[in-house]
């Protein structure tokens, strides 16, 4: 270990290693369709309390047996959640994880939801980076129709999770309030069609016009 090297330049490949060879794994993460993911309690102990105490304890069948089925979750979101707790989450986009782009709200909102289910430290914060990501890059802010089209009609069809339903009203106000040469019939014709956008997003604009009115409010 040389000066310039963190404990993090250590751990992290050391994770990600002990994850491709599978060497010392404890317990296994089950799918409900049968898929296995091999893993370390010591892991789980490192990320999730709640999947720890199921995986160490003999008082819950999940500690008799060495195994956890997480029926109600996706594949894909198990997947997620292994990668992140191996440290495989250099990359954010939809391409790296092996998401269709139109699935990708969908996606981030899954690990929103195991996160919150399995009480996974750090994964909340992740998934919302990897949204913002993926949503909210140059064509966005600049006003590209195509594209703010496109993610506004994907957040909405995929009943994202809260916190990422506020961010894209933030967004999308930010940029409704710029200088842009919109076309505001395409405009009024998007909110329309998502009218709890649309509601959100008036509502937005009048918050913030009463804060430049009232600035000591």
């Amino acid at each position: 270990m040389s000066s310039a090297d963190t404990i993090f330049d250590i751990v992290e490949p050391a994770l990600m290693q002990l994850r491709k060879s599978g060497e010392l794994s404890d317990f296994t993460i089950v799918s409900a369709s049968g898929r296995e993911w091999k893993v370390h309690k010591l892991v789980l102990f490192m990320y999730s309390d709640v999947l720890h105490r199921m995986s160490a304890s003999t008082d819950f069948i999940e500690g008799q047996n060495g195994r956890v089925r997480l029926k109600d979750v996706e594949e894909r979101a198990i997947e997620g959640l292994v990668r992140y707790m191996y440290c495989e989450v250099s990359n954010v986009s939809a391409a790296d994880v092996g998401i269709d782009q139109d699935e990708f709200p969908r996606y981030c909102t899954e690990l929103l939801e195991i996160a919150d289910m399995y009480n996974v430290k750090g994964m909340d914060e992740y998934a919302m980076d990897m949204f913002n990501h993926w949503a909210f890059h140059d064509s966005f802010h600049s006003g590209n129709p195509q594209w703010v089209r496109k993610v506004v009609e994907l957040t909405c069809k995929a009943e994202v999770a809260e916190g990422m339903w506020k961010l894209l009203v933030i967004k999308l106000t930010n940029v409704l309030t710029r200088d842009h040469s919109f076309d505001w019939e395409y405009v009024r014709e998007l909110l329309a069609l998502h009218s709890k956008l649309g509601e959100h997003v008036t509502m937005e604009f009048a918050s913030r016009r009463f804060c430049r009115s009232n600035p000591l409010s």
